[in-house]
């Protein structure tokens, strides 16, 4: 139990990493004036995998009796794995071009913050 809960753990800093690394990605996209490329894209696939990998983990470790400080920390943790998705359906939809890629690189940083939060509230140290 202890190693995955040391899995999850581990897992949360390459989320969090991975997360600040798009942002600060989609961010020089915008200042470049750049549309979001295929290379960007294909970023924002991974770091959807590598969340989606960090949530079964932790619903292995819950399912397996540890419990998290509180429960709001799975709140966080749903909310994290819709982010990028919700980000990228409606970022295009209402906007095109430079404002498009500002509504993904603001949607990996608003999951950066929620990964942060799910941290402070998961298990004691």
């Amino acid at each position: 139990m202890a190693g995955l809960v040391s899995v999850h753990r581990t897992l949360f800093l390459a989320v969090a990493l991975y997360l600040l690394i798009c942002f600060i990605w989609g961010l020089l996209l915008v200042i470049r004036r750049r549309p979001i490329s295929a290379s960007y894209r294909g970023s924002l696939r991974l770091g959807e995998i590598l969340i989606a990998v960090q949530a079964v983990v932790g619903l292995i470790v819950l399912l397996m009796g540890t419990r998290p400080k509180t429960w709001l920390h799975l709140a966080y943790g749903l909310v994290i794995v819709l982010a990028l998705p919700a980000a990228e359906t409606f970022g295009p939809q209402w906007w095109k071009g430079r404002r498009e890629t500002l509504v993904v690189a603001l949607g990996c940083l608003f999951a950066f913050g929620l990964a942060v939060r799910a941290a402070m509230t998961g298990l004691p140290a």
